[in-house]
């Protein structure tokens, strides 16, 4: 039993040690990066375009544009995962510079929202380009939900080239991404929206659509209350305020509805409402709203 327990050590430290990069490599490879921070690998789902999610008990159903269907059970570290997510929301405040929201406005509104929409206008790439991930986007949040789920589409700047992909986090601990949109350039416009498609059951398109291409990801709500819009510029794997990106993200148009399609204005809170570390800055002005670090 002794000589099988050494062998078993031994072929586990040849598989960790022998990759390239060694155990912490193998051990980053566990995690993908998201707007969600570091997800388990097995907690993110890649859906194709028009998905249709919808939460099961202790898991999700997949419905693809084609009708397939497909169920997705979520392991005991997904479901622990869930319970992290509320905790990001925390903004920079002082060096070094902090993973996770960095400046977002945000608003409870009295009703849920019927449509939530943006044109990204994108900037230009950082003075100090590395392996930073920084990501922009509009979203929508059940806010009073003590499991929050989110609904976004993100526009994000990862190994020096520009993204575009649908979010639905976190239902029954799985971080959901849409189809994959490429080929955006600095200075290029996105059309972003979060919209009732159906009321029975109540459900939700989250849309990129960039040159015509079209990310999209369906979400039924089911028990959440779509009531907190948010606009967020959030961050990881910044260690420098040069790395951040060069000029101003702006999200032009900005439209709010209820679900029964009134127009709303949002009263935004602003965070952090003193600026970031890098000296920057999230501002408001009417139906626009930027968000730059390293203002002159």
């Amino acid at each position: 039993m002794l000589r099988l327990v050494n062998l078993v050590f031994l072929v586990g430290c040849l598989v960790a040690c022998l990759v390239p990069g060694g155990p912490a490599m193998a051990q980053r490879e566990a995690f993908v990066d998201t707007p969600f921070g570091k997800v388990p690998k097995e907690c993110h789902l890649q859906h194709p375009a028009g998905t249709t999610l919808k939460i099961i008990e202790n898991g999700v159903r997949a419905t693809h544009a084609d009708g397939t269907v497909k169920d997705y059970i979520s392991s005991a570290r997904c479901l622990e995962f869930a319970k992290t997510y509320r905790s990001r929301r925390a903004p920079a405040s002082s060096p070094p510079i902090s993973s996770g929201w960095f400046n977002y406005a945000g608003w409870l509104a009295p009703a849920n929202i019927g449509n939530f929409s943006a044109t990204y206008t994108l900037p230009q790439p950082p003075a100090n380009p590395g392996s930073q991930t920084i990501y922009y986007y509009i979203g929508l949040q059940d806010i009073d939900s003590a499991s929050p789920t989110v609904l976004q589409p993100v526009a994000s700047y990862f190994q020096s080239a520009w993204s575009l992909t649908s979010w639905n986090c976190c239902p029954s601990g799985t971080a959901n991404q849409g189809n994959v949109v490429t080929g955006m350039q600095s200075g290029d416009t996105v059309t972003a929206a979060i919209y009732q498609i159906s009321t029975s059951p109540t459900t939700y398109a989250i849309e990129g659509i960039w040159s015509g291409n079209v990310t999209s990801l369906n979400a039924e709500a089911g028990t959440a209350n779509y009531n907190w819009p948010n606009v967020t510029l959030e961050i990881y794997n910044l260690d420098t305020c040069d790395q951040f990106m060069t000029g101003p993200f702006t999200f032009s148009q900005l439209s709010t509805n209820d679900i029964k399609g009134n127009s709303l204005t949002p009263s935004w809170g602003v965070t952090p409402s003193g600026g970031t570390a890098c000296n920057g800055k999230l501002t408001v002005s009417g139906s626009t709203i930027t968000i730059q670090e390293n203002i002159p």
